[in-house]
């Protein structure tokens, strides 16, 4: 929802009955936005009518999106009023960087001497049009900065299935020019560090909470504790890993993450009873079918492993109902967050929810799941509530030990549900530390080019 800002909006308006419009970027979904009056005819079968002008559109530049987060603003898309944005840093990076981003919502970013570019939201990079116009705005940031002639670097997300990655590759390939993939969790965090001048020197500790990141050890990542010790990047703790039946299924129909972490302590003959009972088969397309199914993958095992901070929030909103099947990005996350809205604390210890092995912190998310279970009488708004702040304050509990071990007085929070409230005030109680969030650059996707620059520019030329 936007407010009238321009003498044009404030003319059409004045012609309305009820004094609002429902109103498009001018694209259809997934394609960037239309800056060529023949590509016109494309909208004609979702619009009513089409507002053109006579100039002509250089650059494409889309609807800024921002929302209140953590006692101030968090720009969640960065376009139209803020895009390109110089970020100055407290230091100078050895090498010129062009970074692709990743391939979600993303942005790219270029980085040169003490200053980062953090270009326009491009969106989504598996439209062939989107990912062109990506390249593009690299290419015409990069020559008005003067990158080419000083054999920049060119970053990447790690992801080997990413289309923006083999961009990078082709790109670097075609130009003879050196290439960094970047861990997507590392480049999370990188970004924040970036945003309020930390000092590449010195340690850092983060935590960064998201749907999904190719993992080093190829699991998808997403609920992490990160250290950053002046020198490389290193995890130290994360949430217990899930399997997720069907893969990216299990990120359309919650119900298949929710279980996966039933069948963490219970037979799945209890999870099919479960499912049953509480009326989440309507969460399967296939109903009983797919649930078999369901059951057989997580019978064998067979399928990727999680960490995935929205993976977990997916499946307490599915057992509440709230969410069963995702049209948007984020949604059952979303609705989880909106139903916890003046809901207490249902438990408040988290002693039982944290293991050790090996050194490596772990929150176990079966054990949380059991008891949200034991309280399931309780008000939904209270299990919604409770639900995040748990998961919010074991990650807080693990990065303050972390943050103690290498004498850091705060901690640096990324990621895509870096923007939930109830879990950012759980991590600064729970760590009893200044806790650092976006504010800038976008939390999601579209911040990782800027933490790719950051780390990649660390390189020494080779």
């Amino acid at each position: 929802v936007m407010l009238a800002y321009t003498p044009l909006h404030y003319l059409l308006l004045r012609e309305t009955k009820d004094k609002f419009l429902i109103m498009t970027s001018g694209n259809v979904r997934g394609d960037p936005m239309i800056s060529d009056d023949s590509r016109l005819k494309e909208l004609t079968k979702i619009v009513d009518y089409i507002l053109a002008h006579n100039r002509k559109i250089v650059h494409r530049v889309d609807d800024s999106v921002i929302r209140p987060t953590h006692g101030g603003p968090v720009i969640l898309r960065y376009g139209r009023g803020y895009a390109p944005k110089m970020i100055k840093l407290k230091h100078k990076l050895r090498r010129c960087v062009i970074a692709f981003g990743g391939d979600l919502e993303t942005n790219g970013a270029i980085g040169f001497d003490d200053k980062i570019i953090l270009a326009p939201y491009s969106g989504d990079m598996d439209n062939p049009r989107t990912l062109r116009e990506h390249e593009d705005v690299l290419e015409f940031l990069a020559g008005c900065y003067g990158l080419k002639n000083r054999s920049p670097i060119i970053a990447a997300d790690l992801h080997p299935a990413y289309h923006s990655r083999a961009a990078a590759e082709k790109y670097a390939l075609r130009n003879e020019l050196d290439l960094k993939l970047v861990q997507h969790h590392f480049a999370h965090l990188a970004s924040v560090m970036a945003e309020i001048g930390h000092d590449p020197e010195e340690p850092a500790v983060g935590i960064t909470i998201d749907g999904a990141g190719y993992g080093l050890d190829k699991a998808i990542w997403g609920g992490e504790v990160i250290l950053w010790d002046g020198e490389k990047f290193r995890r130290e703790g994360s949430l217990e890993y899930s399997l997720m039946p069907g893969g990216d299924l299990a990120t359309l129909r919650p119900v298949r993450m929710l279980a996966s972490i039933l069948s963490k302590f219970m037979s799945l003959e209890e999870v099919e009873r479960f499912l049953r009972a509480r009326g989440l088969l309507k969460g399967l397309r296939r109903g009983e079918k797919e649930l078999k199914a369901v059951m057989n993958v997580i019978r064998k095992r067979s399928g990727p492993l999680t960490s995935s901070a929205g993976r977990f929030l997916d499946s307490v909103s599915a057992l509440l109902n709230l969410c069963l099947e995702r049209t948007y990005e984020g949604e059952p996350a979303i609705m989880l967050e909106n139903a916890s809205y003046d809901g207490s604390l249902l438990i408040r210890s988290v002693d039982g929810f944290l293991a050790s092995r090996g050194g490596f912190e772990v929150v176990m998310t079966g054990e949380l799941m059991k008891e949200l279970l034991e309280n399931i009488e309780s008000s939904r708004k209270d299990l919604a509530y409770t639900a995040q702040y748990l998961l919010g304050a074991c990650l807080g509990r693990i990065a303050a030990e972390k943050a103690a071990e290498v004498g850091v007085k705060a901690i640096y929070v990324s990621g895509g549900a870096a923007v939930n409230h109830v879990i950012l005030k759980a991590i600064e109680e729970s760590s009893k530390l200044k806790v650092y969030v976006n504010r800038l650059i976008p939390p999601g996707d579209g911040g990782t080019a800027v933490g790719q620059v950051y780390v990649a520019g660390r390189l020494e030329e080779s």
